[in-house]
Order: structure tokens, then sequence, then C-alpha cells
């Protein structure tokens, strides 16, 4: 106990003694003139400029004080004189750019221990000698003076000195003896000198030496360098040495060498006998070439540089059979192939080729698990082809740019599951392909400057986290649906492009993530697809200051300088008494809503722009609607009537097109069935008007079963005078067949009459079958019969030929034929009916001929197939001749997109069967004529080319 109370009590006069001393330099602080001086708890810091005698008279107050740092600058000292920091202790002296000449020998002679003196930046010839003073010194710094000569003035700091550096004097030799027994030197700097030779044994007294820098000599050979077995870190750039050095004699050493020899004439690059090479720096020697067992002997060597020399290739065999090769640096060489070159290199995680001449890669990277970053840029590539990444999972930046690239194999990217950053500028790229899809991890994408003309839907399916798209100067003009799947989307830049459309639906539900788009430089039509710009800026988007190049009244405007309002004007092609507004659809386009209500109109306006989608002619005074819509806006979906005088409506009037049709409040008297027939309306209003019920409003009815729904105010459809009494005002979609059609009268009333009248049918139909044809050429003869559809299938071997690809052959017998036979009809087929030994176009002219109908199903493989389209030109101008519509279409799945114009058109002037809908097999009987079952022979007994070519029809 009594120790450690004295041991209490030292520590507490210690801290007595510190905090006195502490306060006796604050005050000595106040009182300098030239220097600054700071506190601190293990002693001061001072900063010195200005004129000589007054820092001399600033360092004299300082006498007796312990100094941390001093740091003495700009001070024309020119020479220090003896005794300078007498009674004074500075662990850390800089002398700097004070046109310090020379030192007198006893210039830093009564001080204390002193850790580190700089002294460069000062016109020194030699090493001072007043450094013999100062033995415990670490670290010495004698840099940018003017010192020629390297001898033993260094010799007293044999035991102490650690960092050694004297860059950027004039040194042109150096003793062999002048590191003798350095055995605590660390760190030798000595560039930019104008050392030529070496003396061998020159470090041999160094034995901890580890790093030495002499880059920026004129040294020819650096053997005696290698022969220190500490050394770890070599520096000989920029000097004039030709070949490798050799390490002849000399064990391996267990240590890992790093040697930077970059910048030196070294022709030939061989370092077959460095086994402990670990980094090594070639760089910029002119070199041609790399030996085929240049690095075979060197199993440690993690990097390599050879950029900038004319190695036109490097074989694999140069490196060890179990490389540890980590990195490769061979940029701007004339390289122009790589095969075999990363065989035993499969622990690489950075290669950079960049600047070369390398055309092809495909199998380059095969094996290279643990790469992470690869640079290409600035080849001859032309071509990605698929899997050429494909083991490289790890691979996390790839750039390609200013290649020649023209084509991307649609799994090039296969396997760069880890994927960040694709760079692939200025290259020939005109689509993608479908590439991009294999990076999950892919989150900034670089593809300016190229040739692009689109951006499909199935760009990025499989790239969900990219955040950074760059397509600036490429000819794109269709990016729709390209980014919906990029909900991490933070900018996006389409700079120089050839845009005119940028849609909402595009972009993914939500942009909270979108703070950028860039659009400059393309040619935008301001109109309301474009809204959606100005909604986003209000959010923080930024979209830069887009101009207008079209329409006509919006052009040069920022598109920040114009109003919603004004983008929804439309008034190209509208009528004046009328208002159109641009509207923009949930996809990739617009359609024009035109607002003629309430106008005051007469007659229906002569002009509609064409993409009318919305037509609204309620509230005015139309008698007839006219043809003008048909005509001029045939792509109408919605057409408002409501509010007017019409009483009466044809199908040429309205756009066949249409899909909702409002005809309230008019002077209709009839149910419009010709108009409703030939449309797929999906919305009709009817009520207002004054309609007639009677028996020749049950087609309508028979309309309304099949199309239910279709009616929206079928409970206010009221039946008007003029109906069956019975019936007035009561809703017309509550009737039925014996509501409207009056009962028949009891059998008892006609039962004589009847009789008499059938007795008199009897006998002139035996008389007219008797001169059944005298009969008819007379009649036709006096213009009192025409050829009627009966007399012309008379004749008629079948019911129905069903047109069908042979790809759905199976679907049509087991869907169609065999539910149409079992329902009494006789259906020719190509399996059951066509006879070999004939032309296949007679076959088929025979088939629609022998045939009343021609039942047509239409599906993506009848479109692709030529003879189906032969028959249905075929069947078409058949019912042409007889003004008989022989052709039924039964669309199996969703009309083609490809069906050619003539067929399309039959589609859309008639109305079509939909297999899987509601009353399908009604309304296919219903457009199939029942022959005599008695008389009809069963297609499976009938082959066709029976009939002779003569009686073809």
């Amino acid at each position: 106990m009594a120790i450690l109370f004295l041991h209490v009590v030292l520590l507490l006069l210690c801290v007595l003694q510190h905090t006195d001393r502490a306060h006796s330099a604050e005050a000595k602080c106040s009182k300098l003139g030239q220097c600054t001086c700071d506190v601190y708890p293990d002693g001061l810091k001072i900063q010195c400029h200005g004129e000589e005698n007054a820092v001399r008279q600033d360092i004299t107050k300082l006498q007796g004080e312990h100094i941390i740092n001093a740091f003495i600058s700009a001070v024309p000292l020119k020479h220090i004189s003896a005794f300078y920091f007498n009674k004074m202790t500075i662990t850390n002296l800089a002398l700097i750019h004070c046109r310090l000449g020379s030192l007198h020998d006893d210039a830093f002679a009564g001080m204390g221990p002193m850790e580190m003196l700089d002294l460069s930046s000062n016109r020194l010839t030699t090493i001072p000698t007043a450094l013999r003073a100062i033995r415990s010194l670490r670290v010495l710094d004698l840099s940018n003076n003017r010192i020629k000569v390297m001898d033993d003035g260094l010799d007293h700091l044999a035991f102490s000195l650690e960092q050694l550096t004297m860059n950027q004097n004039l040194i042109e030799r150096v003793r062999a003896e002048t590191f003798n027994n350095f055995t605590r030197l660390e760190w030798v700097h000595i560039s930019r000198n104008k050392i030529r030779n070496i003396p061998r044994g020159l470090f041999s007294g160094a034995t901890a030496l580890y790093i030495v820098d002499m880059s920026a000599n004129f040294i020819e050979n650096a053997d005696p360098l290698l022969e220190l077995g500490s050394l770890q870190t070599l520096y000989l750039s920029k000097n004039h040495i030709k070949s490798a050095p050799g390490i002849s004699g000399r064990p391996p050493s267990s240590s890992r060498r790093k040697i930077f020899l970059d910048n030196n004439p070294i022709a030939h690059i061989s370092f077959s006998n460095y086994y402990d090479l670990s980094i090594l720096n070639v760089e910029n020697c002119n070199a041609s070439s790399v030996g085929p067992d240049s690095f075979a002997n060197s199993p440690f060597l993690v990097e390599l540089n050879l950029s900038k020399n004319n190695i036109s290739f490097i074989p694999g065999s140069c490196f060890h059979n179990d490389s540890e090769l980590k990195q490769l640096k061979a940029n701007d060489n004339s390289i122009t192939t790589i095969e075999g070159t990363f065989n035993f290199t499969r622990q690489l995680q950075s290669i950079c080729l960049s600047f070369n001449k390398i055309r092809d890669i495909r199998n380059a990277f095969t094996g290279l698990r643990e790469l992470e970053t690869l640079k290409l840029d600035r080849n001859e590539i032309e071509f990605i082809a698929d899997e050429t990444f494909g083991t490289n999972e790890k691979m996390k930046l790839l750039s390609l740019v200013a290649n020649k690239i023209k084509w991307l194999g649609k799994h090039a990217f296969r396997g760069l599951l880890s994927l960040h950053k694709l760079l692939l500028d200025s290259n020939q790229l005109v689509i993608l392909n479908c590439s991009l899809s294999y990076m999950p991890y892919l989150r900034d994408l670089s593809l300016n400057y190229n040739l692009l003309v689109e951006i499909g839907k199935s760009g990025f399916l499989r790239a969900p986290r990219l955040r950074y798209i760059r397509a600036n100067g490429n000819n794109i003009s269709d990016i729709r649906g390209a980014f919906t799947q990029l909900k991490e989307l933070n900018s996006i830049l389409l700079e120089g492009n050839r845009l005119q459309w940028v849609h909402r639906a595009s972009f993914p539900a939500s942009l909270a993530s979108l703070h950028k788009i860039a659009l400059q430089g393309n040619e935008l039509y301001c109109d309301c697809q474009l809204e959606w710009l100005l909604d986003v800026t209000n959010n923080g988007t930024s979209i830069g200051n887009l101009t207008c190049t079209s329409p006509p009244w919006l052009k040069g405007l920022s598109l920040l300088d114009v109003t919603a309002n004004m983008l929804h004007e439309s008034p190209k092609d509208c009528d004046t008494r009328c208002r159109c507004t641009c509207r923009a659809d949930h996809q990739y386009g617009k359609s024009t809503y035109v607002d003629c209500s309430a106008a005051s109109l007469t007659q229906t306006p002569e002009i509609f722009p064409n993409d009318s989608k919305l037509i609204d002619l309620k509230g005015n005074s139309l008698r007839t609607l006219g043809s003008t819509l048909a005509i001029r806006a045939p792509h109408t979906e919605t057409l408002i009537l409501s509010g007017n005088s019409l009483s009466s409506l044809s199908a040429a009037e309205v756009p066949r097109g249409l899909k909702n049709l409002d005809l309230r409040n008019n002077s209709f008297t009839r149910f419009p069935i010709a108009v409703v027939a030939v449309l797929n309306l999906t919305t009709l209003w009817l009520s207002g008007n004054k309609w007639i019920c009677d028996c020749e409003s049950y087609n309508f009815t028979l309309w309304a079963q099949v199309n239910e729904g279709t009616i929206q105010d079928g409970s206010k459809v009221i039946c008007a005078e003029g109906s069956i009494p019975q019936l007035y005002g009561k809703p017309f979609v509550t009737l039925e067949l014996k509501d409207l059609c009056l009962p028949a009268i009891p059998k008892i009333v006609f039962a004589i009459p009847l009789t008499v009248l059938l007795i008199i049918i009897l006998c002139i139909t035996l008389l007219y079958l008797k001169h059944e044809q005298q009969v008819k050429v007379w009649l036709f003869s006096r213009g009192l019969l025409c050829v009627q559809e009966n007399d012309v299938d008379k004749d008629k071997v079948f019911d129905a030929f069903l047109s069908f690809s042979s790809k759905d052959a199976d679907w049509a017998y087991a869907n169609l034929v065999s539910r149409l036979e079992q329902e009494g009809f006789s259906i020719c087929t190509y399996e059951k009916n066509f006879k070999g030994g004939f032309f296949l176009q007679d076959i088929i002219q025979e088939a629609v001929s022998c045939s009343c109908r021609t039942l047509l199903l239409l599906t993506q493989n009848f479109v692709d197939s030529e003879w189906c389209r032969w028959e249905f030109r075929l069947a078409h101008r058949n019912a042409l001749q007889d003004r008989i519509n022989r052709l039924v279409i039964v669309v199996k799945e969703e009309i083609p997109d490809n069906v050619d114009n003539e067929l399309l058109a039959y589609i859309k002037a008639t109305k079509y069967l939909r297999w899987g809908e509601r009353h399908f097999w009604e309304e296919l009987k219903y457009s199939l004529p029942r022959r005599d079952g008695a008389s009809a022979p069963h297609a499976d007994n009938i082959p066709l080319s029976i009939i002779p070519a003569g009686q073809i029809p």
C-alpha cells in the first residue's frame, strides 16, 4: 500500500509540473513577432515566416522549451550559424524555401534529440556536416537541392536513420560505402537525379531496407538493387534500362516484390527467373514481344501492367500454370487476338485491354469465374456471340466503348449475373436483339452514339434493377413499352434521337425514383401524349429545356411554357363549329374527341379528324346523318346522336368500327336492325323515341337476346302509339313472340276456304312442275321473276364447304364438323371428299361451287396459308356473281394481325362469328341453309371431282 501511495504522489507532482510549464509556454508564445505558436499537451507547435533577424529573435525566446513541430518557411536565412537552436528541443524541424546554401558545423549543437529534419527546397550542394550533431535522426529530407555526390556524410546516422529522401538533386555518383551498417534504414528515395551506375553492394548493409525509389535517373543496369533480400518495392521508372534486371545466383526471397520499370527502353519482356514477383509495371517501354515463359516461374504475380507498348500477342504459356494473377493491364498495344491468353490465369479479377486491335473475343474469357472488371474499349470487335461471358458470373463492370459492334447475340450477355455497369457507347448497333435480358443486377447502361432505331418492349424484361440509361445520339424513334418493368429507374438520357412522342405507358406505374429525363434534340410533337411530362416536373423530375418541333401552332415553344390546355388543342381538320380535343390513350397513341354538341347543326359537318374516336353531335337539329362520318371518321368508336330529329339510320351512314351508339331522344319509330346487324356494338341507347312494337320488331328482339347487355337503357325503351294496342306503354325488352305477333285464328274458321285454296294450289303446282322451265322463262322475260337463292342452290351437293388450314384440322373436326353433321348438315372437307389425280386449284373451285355456303375458319395458320387465302377469294367471287352472301367467317380466337386487305375489308363489312361466344351455334345454324335431309346425300359418300368440268358454275 505504501508503494502504491508513493506512485500516486509522484504522478500528481508530474501533472502539476506539466501544467506550470504549459502556462509558462503560453505566456512566451504571446510575445512572439514573426512566429505563431500553439500549445499542446506534449509541447509547442510553431510556424515562422518573414525577416531573418525577427525570426532569430523569436527562436531565442523559445530556448528551453519543448517544441514538437517547428516549421520555418520562406525566411532568407542563406546560412545557419553555430548554436542557432542552442538549448532547444525540437522533435520535428522543417527549414524549407529558405535559400540555405550552407550550415555551420555546429548549427545544431546544443540541441536536444531530434527525430525528423526537412531541409528540402534549398541551395545545398553537399550533405551538411552539421548533421553529425544529430545522432537520433530517424527521417531526413534533402530533396530539391543541388547536391551532386552521396558520400559518407551520413555515416553518423547509420544506427538511427529510417527514411532518407534526396529526390530532385544533381546527384551523379553514389559511393559504394554510403549505406554501410544502416541496419534501420527502410526507405530510400533518390529519384529525379543523374545517377548512371549503381555500385554493387550499395545496400548490402541496409538489411531492413524494403523500399527503394531511383526513378527518373540515367540507370542502365539495375542488377545490384535486386541482391538485397529484404527489398519489397523497387521504383526504376524513367531510366535507361534495356532488359530485365538479372537475379542469377540469388535464392528466392520470402517476401513478395513490387518492381516498377515503366518508361524504360525494354524491347523484350521476360522475367522468367522472378519467383517472388508480385507486382510488375513495364508500361510505356516500347516492348514489342512477351516471351513464351516470361512469368512462368512467378506463381505469386498478382498485378501486371504491360500498357502502352507495341505488343501484338500475350501467349498463355507466359504465365505460371497455377497463376495467382488478379489484375492485368495491357491497354494501348497492338494486340490482335487473345485466344488462349487466359488459359492459366483463372484468378483474374480485372482485365484492361483497351486501345488494341482485337476483333474476336469468343471463348476468350471462358473459365474466368473471378473476373469482376473487363475493359475492351477502342478495339475492332464487330459482334458479341452468344455465351461469350457465360462463365463470368462475378463480373461487375464490362466496357466495350468505341468498337465496331454491329450485332449482339440474343444470349451475348447470359451469365453476367452480377454485372452492375455495361458500357456500349460509340458502336454501330442498330438493334439490341433482346440481349439485355440476362443481367438481373444491371444498374447502369450506356448506349450513347450507336445507330439504334428503337428500344422495344422486351429490351429490359430481366433487368429489373436498371437505374441509369444513357442512349444519346442514336436514331431512336420508338420506345413504346421499353421501361415499364424498371421500377428503380432514376435517370434516362435520350438526347439527339428521332423521338416524336414519349408515352407515359412506356414507363413504370410509379415514377417516384425517376429524377431525370433528357430529351433535348428530338423532334417532339407537343400534344396530349406529352402532358405527363409536365406532371412529373411538379414532382421534382428534371426534363431539361425541351422545344416543340410540331404541331405548327406550338413550334419553337419550350414545353415548360406550354399549358395542358394548349397540348389538348387539336384544330387540324376540325370544323369551326366544333371543339376537337386530343386525348392520350392508355397504350401508345392518341385520339381526337370531337364535340359538336348544341352547335345548332342541321347537317353533319363535312370534315372530321381522321383519328376521331368519339364524336358528340347531341342537342342539334339533324334530320339525316349522311355518309360523311363513315368516310371522314372511319375509326370512330363512340357516336352520340341524342337530342336530334333523326327518324332513320342506315348502315352506310355509320363507321363500321363503331362500338358505342347513342340514339336517345330522336324521332325513330322503327328499330335500326339493319344498322346493329353489321356492327359489333358493346353499348346502345334507344330511349326517348316513339318505337312501334309489332311483329316486324321481332327480328330486333332476336338481336337483343343474342347481344344481351348491349342495350343500356332497355327498361326505358317504351312501345309508343301505332303499336299493337295492348303493348302501348310497355317496355320493349319484356316482350316475346306471342306479344308481338297475334295468335292464330281458330282453324275451323278457315277450314272450308283453306281446303278449296289448297286444291287450287295443288293443281297449279302440278301444272308448274310439268312446265316449270317454260313458265320460268316466260316470267323472267317479262321481268316478273328473279332467280332465287333456292333455285341457284337446287343442284348443290353440300350444305357447306369447310375451309381451314391443315394445321387446324384436328380442332375443326372435333369442334365443328362433328356437331354440324349431328345437326343434319352435309359438310364438305379436304380429307373426306378430295380425290387424288386432279389439280388442287380445280378441286378447290369444285368444292366451293358444289356447296351452298363456304364456312371459313379464320386462324393465324389460315392467314399464313396461300391456298387458304385463295379459297377465300374464290368463295368471295362466287358470292359476288350469285349476289348471295355465301361466305360465313368463324374466328377461332382473335383476328390475326397480318390479315390481307381484301379479307380484312370483308370482315369489317359483314358480321362474323366468334367461337365460344354465347349463341354461337344458334347464329351459325341460322347462317347455313338446311337442305332437304331426305334428298341430301351424306358427305362421306361423295368424293369430289364427280361433276363434269363443264357443269362447274
